[in-house]
């Protein structure tokens, strides 16, 4: 659809650059000390049973200090992966080269 106009998802990266570390085991890291406190939706530890994006809930936020805004664009350019593939929507397989 090149007449199309997307919405992409923020992507989020730590200042130090691309690590080993993922979002999620740095948030399981900090539930684990104490600075940040866990999702509990009723009942349901939502950090128990999920895997954090450093989206949050509902509409998409930055994750907090340290974590930069990254670009599809900028991520794409890394890759060499388009941006959007023909024939695809956006979503988690617009970047197969990415770890």
């Amino acid at each position: 659809m090149p007449d199309a106009v997307w919405v992409l998802n923020a992507l989020y990266e730590h200042e130090r650059g691309p690590t080993e570390v993922s979002y999620d085991e740095y948030h399981q890291a900090r539930l684990a000390d104490g600075s940040t406190q866990p999702h509990i939706v009723r009942d349901l530890d939502l950090d128990a049973v999920s895997i954090a994006t450093g989206g949050g809930l509902g509409r998409a936020r930055h994750p907090g200090p340290g974590w930069r805004r990254l670009r599809w664009t900028e991520l794409a350019r890394r890759t060499g992966d388009p941006i959007v593939p023909d024939r695809l929507m956006p979503s988690y397989r617009c970047f197969p080269s990415a770890k």
